[in-house]
């Protein structure tokens, strides 16, 4: 689940895939190059001997990505919690409302996203500690 919060973009690519072409992990679109007379944009195939990211991909390498990968249920579950959130809960449905296995889900991605969200604030807080704003005065 915290690939898919912290890392979107490199949680969308698939490893294989990842092995035919050039990707952007940040943003998880492939790379692309202009060819022919027309120009077209057309995607780049990665070359041989270039080898694929993994070294700087949260997902590490193909087998830690399997381990990482959501089953289809949670998959569907982490969406309708993004939308609930989105949307103050109205788009859960009714009969969901009451749900104790949901409840339990949710809570537990609450308790993720609040996780990172402190991680996240702790390295801006660590950033701003070591390199101070342009001006600023201790």
């Amino acid at each position: 689940m915290a690939l898919q919060l912290l890392h979107p973009g490199a949680a969308s690519i698939d490893c294989s895939d990842c092995a035919k072409w050039l990707y952007d992990l940040k943003t998880g679109k492939r790379q692309t190059v202009r060819t022919g007379a027309s120009r077209q944009e057309v995607p780049q195939p990665r070359p041989s001997g270039v080898p694929t990211p993994c070294s700087s991909c949260p997902k590490q390498n193909p087998q830690h990505a399997e381990r990482l990968k959501l089953t289809d249920k949670n998959w569907r579950t982490y969406q309708l919690w993004r939308r609930a959130r989105a949307t103050h809960f109205h788009c859960v449905p009714d009969r969901l409302k009451s749900d104790p296995i949901l409840a339990r889900n949710f809570a537990e991605l609450d308790q993720v996203f609040r996780l990172i969200e402190q991680s996240q604030q702790l390295q801006i807080l660590q950033l701003a500690a070591i390199s101070p704003p342009k001006g600023y005065v201790r």
